[in-house]
């Protein structure tokens, strides 16, 4: 099985983590929603550093630009950052779940859920094109 398969794997795998996390958010489980939110988060920025920032790198340098491949990096970067700023916000006040912070931050969290579906949406249409169906 060669790497992009793999990388598409621990996509889904970050994927189904921020979604049971998200589950156990709306439960008030929020020890269950950190573990899995905070692990999709550091897994995501592990695989965008160490595997996908230097594939579209390689990419770019081989003339393969498309809008889709622009889209999917544009939305990945500001979900990563999007991601980073909300684990910073409750990391920085540990167990401290107050209504006001979670009023403003729930709409960025639900934003970001979603940009994160985008992208791997993207993502995925993308490896189906280089991959599978060439």
């Amino acid at each position: 099985m060669e790497i992009w398969h793999w990388m598409f794997i621990v996509e889904v795998i970050l994927l189904l983590l921020l979604t049971f996390g998200s589950y156990y958010a709306r439960r008030l489980d929020m020890d269950k929603h950190h573990i899995m939110t905070y692990t999709a988060i550091i897994g995501q920025v592990l695989v965008f550093t160490f595997y996908m920032r230097p594939r579209i790198l390689f990419l770019i340098s081989r003339g393969f630009v498309s809008e889709l491949l622009i889209i999917h990096a544009i939305l990945g970067l500001t979900t990563i950052f999007l991601s980073l700023f909300l684990a910073y916000m409750f990391l920085k006040d540990k167990n401290d779940y107050d209504l006001t912070k979670l009023r403003y931050t729930r709409p960025i969290m639900i934003l970001t859920y979603f940009m994160w579906l985008a992208t791997f949406t993207f993502g995925t249409i993308i490896y189906f094109r280089a991959h599978i169906l060439r």
